[in-house]
């Protein structure tokens, strides 16, 4: 009997891959065209901040995200960094619709839409083995931003050609441009802020150092030195004293996550680069403070040195100092040694200060409060020197306001400081070519001259603590007006753009400001506690993602991104980055590029099921945006080329309420209009639909809709009580704006004009409660509200006690004829 021969069945392997992502196979040609794309994509998102581009970038995100490739590369990048990002997204979508303040929302959607179409076309289309080319884009980006953000301190033939081209495109915001300069000290750059230029530049230089690092080819080396060069000069141009403080502890975290193989020939890359960036951004500086073009050119250079520091003496030393530990701590003490006398030969080194026609000496000094101070030194006594000295008080700082103590002769200067004054000022003005030698206060100090090494833009700079101007103090002030609101709906926020709407309501003084200057309480006041938490699981989750990978192997394109994370979440806490499109582009990129490289990639049906979720509600996402955004884009359009005098009355009442359906936005122009038309039309109908928009528009308790509310609603109603108390209503919003509780009382005297005199009282005692509600906000804030004289004439005669009935209708009828507003 033979012995049955047995045939092995085929073993097929399991995958087992719960370490690294399934690489996938090289197609050069795909990878060349999707990095160039997705960089001039990525260009126009960051500089054509419109609607319809919103549109456009999500448009090709959706129409890219489809097919094998991109359900693959969702599914096997699904993790908590991709749930955190979509959950974001999704959660500002619904906050875009339950926010009171649907325009503003509008334009903030617009922007998240931008950023977010970007960041799931990476997800759904980036690959670990084009990271290198995906990066080299975004250096080109940047390095192309930086250039016109340094051109546009000059209004030169770049940024002029760029503003028309964007003209030409849609966004006609850059032509406007005023580029304001701080005493010479800083140039705000395409954004018109210097702080964000530092913001997107300092990201820029990590990249950059990247780069330049990994660059295997001299001529890569090269590229990447000059492109790094241009953002490094428009960092220094920017001379953001937040983003210089977030970046240089940024480096410092870089050259520790680097690892000890990398350190050393980072630190001189740093180093080199840091040479150039001075010597080509004061040049630049001081030549852009005159409007010269040259400003400009003298920045191309930079990357030029940068790539010959770091080709020679940076890569040599390197190579020399690596495993001489000894020899390593005695160039490192040496060149801080160094660093630091620099600086102290910068504070210290002088010389005499020569006028010129548009050139002043701008200097600080610290005081003793009470005391009263004169000059001495050394100047031609017969000239024409003045001197202006000013300062603030802690609470005229944060309010902007600043005192005079002294604006005349120098010679005869003397000037005496309020007890809670620390600190001065001082502007000194001569003739052209005159010099000022020396100048001291009459308790010693010292007032520094004309710095031999230190330019004017930085040495003006420092005249003012860092800790103690209106900057750091208005900051601190945001933060406490963002957690009082956050405090007032903590769970699901106030919605997309309430912050702007709503800050008025809670600050102890008026300003304007778009943002919170911190994202995490940005984030906490529009989408509360579930939006912080989508945030964080986004944030956090990659962090966590680049520092498993950091402990695998610490590949310097973990240690770069994980330092690009540093800086935009430290900036982030004091400036306004997250809510401008340009960085939120930017920082999403380099956020979900972790993912791109390091996600994990795991099999089994219900990761299967999952991709396919998360793809559905990605792409769902997209096309819901585009819908809501998109019908308000078409909806507005429509309403601008309104033609009503062409139309009855009854289907413009019809097309209001279709454009009203249309718009989940910008719904008030259509509301009020449907309200006024519908009440004067009349009829059953009508009215209810004027009652509905009355009641919808008032619901919000935003002043410019309760104030229509009031004016084309309750006041042709004859309804003087809800007239009165709508205003009241919408007063609350606008509680700190002198302004509109001055457009209220306005509107108070026109509806005077159709009262009759036996609703005077009823009249005054309305004016009286507004009055009352002014005197609560006036109890709170440091600023109070400040009437105009008509307006404070009407308050004063509606609250003379021994006034009633016709004797009150009178009373105002005469004021507010003395007043040229006869009734």
């Amino acid at each position: 009997m033979k012995r049955k021969k047995t045939v092995p069945a085929e073993v097929v392997p399991k995958p087992v891959n719960d370490a690294a992502p399934v690489p996938e196979k090289d197609h050069p040609l795909y990878d060349r065209l999707f990095v160039v794309g997705f960089a001039v994509l990525l260009f126009f998102a960051m500089t054509v901040q419109t609607v319809p581009m919103s549109l456009i970038l999500a448009a090709v995100a959706l129409a890219l995200s489809f097919g094998r490739g991109g359900y693959a590369r969702f599914r096997g990048r699904l993790g908590i960094p991709v749930l955190g990002f979509l959950a974001f997204l999704i959660l500002c979508g619904a906050a875009s619709l339950y926010t009171s303040f649907g325009a503003y929302a509008y334009g903030e959607y617009a922007k998240l839409l931008a950023s977010g179409a970007l960041g799931l076309l990476l997800l759904a289309r980036g690959r670990e083995q084009n990271a290198g080319g995906l990066l080299f884009g975004f250096s080109a980006v940047c390095g192309v931003i930086g250039l016109l953000c340094i051109d546009a301190g000059c209004r030169g033939p770049l940024f002029r050609g760029f503003a028309s081209f964007m003209e030409g495109l849609g966004d006609a915001a850059y032509q406007s441009l005023d580029q304001a300069t701080y005493t010479g000290a800083r140039f705000d750059g395409i954004y018109n802020d210097a702080n964000l230029t530092g913001s997107l530049m300092a990201l820029a230089v990590l990249v950059g150092l990247y780069l330049i690092r990994t660059g295997r080819k001299p001529w890569e080396r090269f590229a990447a030195c000059f492109l790094t060069g241009l953002s490094a000069v428009a960092f220094f141009t920017a001379m953001s004293r937040g983003a210089i403080l977030c970046f240089g502890a940024t480096l410092l975290a870089y050259l520790l996550i680097a690892g000890k193989e990398e350190r050393l020939g980072l630190f001189f890359t740093m180093a080199a680069m840091g040479i150039s960036m001075v010597v080509f951004g004061v040049v630049s500086a001081s030549l852009l403070a005159g409007g010269s073009f040259w400003g400009t050119l003298v920045a191309l250079p930079s990357g030029v040195l940068l790539w010959l520091l770091n080709e020679f003496p940076a890569r040599k030393a390197a190579s020399a100092l690596a495993g001489h530990g000894k020899l390593l701590a005695g160039v490192l003490g040496g060149g801080i040694a160094a660093g630091i006398a620099a600086v102290i030969l910068a504070l210290t080194l002088t010389e005499p200060f020569v006028f010129t026609e548009s050139n002043f000496l701008y200097r600080g000094a610290d005081v003793e409060g009470g005391e009263t101070y004169t000059f001495s030194g050394d100047w031609d006594k017969s000239s024409e020197i003045t001197v202006l000295v000013y300062g603030s008080t802690r609470e005229q700082e944060l309010t902007s306001v600043t005192e005079t103590y002294y604006n005349g002769p120098l010679e005869e200067a003397s000037f005496t400081v309020p007890e809670d004054v620390g600190h001065v000022l001082m502007q000194f003005r001569g003739p052209a070519g005159l010099e000022l030698r020396q100048v001291s206060l009459s308790d010693g100090t010292e007032i520094p001259m004309a710095y031999t090494l230190l330019p004017d833009n930085i040495a003006n700079r420092l005249q003012k603590n860092i800790f103690e101007d209106s900057s750091f103090l208005l900051r601190l002030q945001y933060d406490i007006d963002g957690w009082t609101l956050f405090k007032e709906s903590p769970l699901a926020g106030h919605g997309l753009g309430a912050t702007e709407g709503l800050l008025t309501s809670v600050q102890p003084f008026f300003y304007e400001s778009l943002y919170l200057h911190n994202h995490l309480l940005q984030v906490m006041d529009e989408t509360g506690l579930l939006g912080l938490a989508a945030f964080l699981a986004f944030i956090l989750g990659t962090a966590v993602l680049l520092v498993r990978q950091l402990r695998k192997a610490r590949t310097p394109l973990a240690a770069m991104l994980l330092a690009c994370l540093v800086m935009m979440n430290l900036h982030g806490l004091m400036e306004i980055s997250f809510s401008v499109q340009m960085f939120q582009c930017a920082a999403f990129f380099l956020l979900l590029l972790p993912t791109v490289c390091y996600g994990t990639y795991t099999e089994g049906r219900k990761r299967r099921a999952a991709g396919i979720v998360v793809l559905v509600v990605s792409d769902l996402w997209l096309v819901i945006s585009v819908a809501l955004l998109g019908g308000s884009l078409l909806a507005q359009k429509e309403y601008r080329e309104l033609d009503a005098a062409g139309m009855t009355t009854g289907s413009f009442i019809e097309t209001l309420e279709r454009l009203d359906r249309m718009d989940a936005y910008n719904d008030q122009s259509y509301k009020v209009n449907l309200m006024g038309n519908a009440l004067q039309a009349g009829g059953i109908s009508n009215e209810g639909t004027a009652a509905r928009c009355a009641r919808e528009l008032r619901e919000t308790g935003e002043f410019d809709s309760c104030y229509y509310v009031a004016a084309y609603y309750y006041l042709p109603l004859g309804q003087l009580e809800n007239f009165f108390d709508v205003l009241q209503e919408g007063l609350l919003q606008e509680r700190s704006n002198s302004e509109a509780w001055n457009s209220a009382m306005n509107l108070c005297i026109q509806a005077f004009s159709q009262i009759d005199p036996a609703e005077a009282d009823t009249f005054a005692e309305g004016v009286r409660g507004i009055g009352e509600a002014m005197d609560r906000a006036n109890a709170y804030l440091l600023v109070p509200v400040a009437l105009t004289e008509e307006n404070a004439a009407l308050l004063n005669c509606a609250r003379t006690d021994l006034l009633d009935g016709e004797g009150m209708y009178a009373a105002i009828s005469q004021v507010l004829s003395q007043a040229g507003n006869p009734s």
